[in-house]
């Protein structure tokens, strides 16, 4: 996989991290720590 292909993956992952991240805690089945967990990983 070349360096452009790896940044578009781990960019999408970010993307991800914050959509979650913004959503907060929608369901009860949603720990704290995973979701504190995504919001740090967008820093």
């Amino acid at each position: 996989m070349k360096n452009v292909a790896k940044a578009k993956v781990w960019l999408k992952r970010a993307k991800s991290n914050l959509q979650i991240a913004r959503a907060g805690k929608v369901f009860e089945d949603i720990l704290f720590e995973d979701l504190c967990f995504d919001c740090e990983q967008i820093d």
